[in-house]
């Protein structure tokens, strides 16, 4: 019966001559985007393509496989059907030398097989069934090529790291975990408040080990790089941005610059609590500013005008004739900008109180004390 190829360098996405290392990064990375665990519609799709990963891999990891599979000849780009050999049985031998004992190779298997099974980072789920296509190749996947199950393998279902379960066959694998939420802080000026700003800001947090890709070993040794834990501390470089008439205590979410996920989930999210930086100038009270204004006798009793600097530039003040100390004037619109609220317009600020201070000179010259005794003798004769 004719049995349609398949192409299992066309499914890993990599070329016919690629290095173990790029078919094992190429499988991490088909892997994690297929997992069945990731999806909640289409899942049975999922599952398919997961399995037709996995199976591209059972055979392209595996050396004698590998050379087995590339001996089917010169059409294998043509994606034909093919007739099995009637008698081959796959690539089944024997487990023992000829001296009865276990040989050189089996104990390579058994031994590789122990150790990828705990590097293994993708549930198995049910991947009791290999394609038609790999049965004829290779028996259907009871046994490697050349070797006989050992006991171990044959109590957990036999299979190299993530393939080739028994029917039936479950393990239990931590769900995918999205990555904790960071949270810290950042303080503002008031001009930056009132305006909006970007700020560039270096961040530490934990991602995955590029080495290991998070499995925490390298080969059969512990990952010098993240010291077997699967995840590194990065230095990053973020961008802040900082709407117009953020409040004090407000939170910016930066998303997916949290801590990193587990099992192929998402990321956290990282959230920087805005605080205000004491102005010299401006006090907040009620959502308005103000600030205060020293003036000299005469001019609280004359009259004058201030130049008065604000968050948007200079503007004049106009005091009038017999202000009084601690008396309020209103600047509209020199304020914060309005934001969050639903009457809140584009562009609307709040206001901005000058509360004006008469200052009394501590000492005076003879000539000023003239002055200041001619101005008792008018009042009182008023």
């Amino acid at each position: 019966m004719a049995i349609k190829f398949k192409d299992y360098y066309e499914v890993l996405r990599v070329p016919r001559g690629a290095s173990e290392g790029d078919i094992k990064m190429a499988y991490r990375k088909l892997a994690r985007k297929h997992h069945p665990d990731l999806f909640s519609v289409g899942k049975k799709a999922a599952e398919e393509r997961f399995k037709e990963i996995n199976e591209a891999y059972e055979v392209l990891r595996d050396k004698e496989k590998r050379a087995h599979y590339d001996q089917l000849g010169s059409h294998w780009k043509e994606g034909m059907s093919y007739r099995p050999a009637a008698s081959s049985g796959g690539m089944r031998g024997t487990n023992k030398d000829r001296k009865g004992t276990t040989s050189a190779r089996e104990r390579e298997w058994q031994r590789r097989s122990e150790w990828e099974e705990e590097e293994d980072d993708f549930p198995s789920g049910r991947r009791d069934l290999f394609s038609d296509f790999f049965e004829s190749l290779f028996g259907g996947g009871a046994t490697p090529a050349g070797h006989g199950a050992s006991a171990r393998e044959r109590a957990r279902g036999y299979g190299p790291g993530t393939f080739g379960r028994d029917k039936g066959f479950s393990r239990h694998y931590p769900k995918p975990e999205r990555g904790k939420d960071i949270e810290s802080q950042m303080e503002l000026t008031l001009e930056e408040v009132a305006r909006g700003t970007k700020r560039h800001i270096w961040v530490e947090r934990p991602v995955t080990c590029s080495l290991c890709n998070g499995r925490r070993l390298v080969g059969q040794q512990t990952c010098a790089r993240c010291k077997s834990t699967g995840v590194v501390s990065e230095a990053k470089e973020l961008i802040v941005t900082i709407p117009p008439g953020i409040k004090d205590g407000d939170k910016v979410r930066l998303s997916g610059q949290g801590d990193v996920g587990h099992g192929g989930a998402n990321a956290g999210d990282r959230f920087i609590e805005v605080k205000f930086r004491p102005h010299p100038q401006f006090t907040i009270a009620d959502g308005h500013l103000e600030m205060d204004m020293d003036v000299t006798p005469w001019e609280a009793v004359l009259g004058t005008e201030i130049k008065i600097t604000t968050l948007y530039g200079d503007v004049i003040l106009k005091i009038p004739a017999g202000s009084q100390n601690g008396q309020q004037f209103r600047l509209r619109g020199k304020g914060l900008p309005v934001r969050g609220t639903a009457t809140a317009s584009k562009g609307e600020k709040q206001d901005l109180y000058v509360r004006i201070a008469v200052n009394l000179p501590s000492s005076i010259t003879p000539e000023e004390r003239q002055h200041y005794l001619e101005l008792a003798r008018l009042a009182k004769n008023r």
